[in-house]
């Protein structure tokens, strides 16, 4: 029995028999999302196993908040894709909020190890008070309405430079420094 024993031993670590799992990489480690200010974030996934897997892209809470594009792709050796990452809190009062994206991949091929392994990146959405934006058409608008009030204003200024005086029909201050005396002899 011992001969038995020792025997299979040596034939199960003495063969090189090989398994393999699938593979992946993903950059940054961690994300922040600093909501309103910034609404997207992007995470770079690589393939570096030896054989096509399958990627599925998730987010364990917020998934109506959080959304992931491209959710589920196929990645062929050392090959790279984008995932996007787009938060809308909006409804959410302010505060921290904190969940995983979990990054999954398959093999594609049926008769290699069909385990599958995964990655959790950290995501920390940092949610603050939403205040006005200053966005290019409400700067444009407020520019121009700025400057067609001042050329009204000079035009305004022009046109009462421009004017001449009217005479007067009626005795104004020049009667009374400057009036004509009428002499007490010529009355009669």
């Amino acid at each position: 029995m011992l001969k038995i024993f020792s025997v299979l031993l040596v034939v199960l670590f003495g063969l090189p028999l090989t398994v393999q799992a699938v593979g992946l990489s993903v950059s940054p480690s961690s994300l922040d999302i600093f909501y309103p200010d910034v609404l997207t974030q992007k995470i770079k996934i690589q393939n570096i196993s030896s054989e096509p897997i399958k990627i599925y892209v998730r987010a364990d809470d917020f998934s109506k908040e959080i959304s992931l594009e491209p959710s589920e792709f196929n990645l062929l050796p050392q090959e790279i894709a984008l995932v996007n990452i787009s938060a809308d809190f909006k409804h959410l009062s302010a505060g921290v909020r904190k969940t995983n994206i979990s990054v999954l991949s398959q093999a594609l091929d049926k008769k290699s190890f069909n385990a599958i392994s995964g990655i959790k990146v950290p995501v920390s959405i940092y949610v603050t008070e939403s205040y006005f934006k200053w966005s290019g058409p409400a700067v444009f608008v407020v520019v121009f309405l700025g400057l067609g009030v001042i050329f009204m204003l000079w035009y305004l200024l022009v046109y009462i430079f421009r004017l001449k005086p009217k005479k007067n029909k009626l005795a104004g201050f020049n009667f009374l420094l400057h009036h004509k005396r009428k002499k007490w002899y010529k009355w009669w």
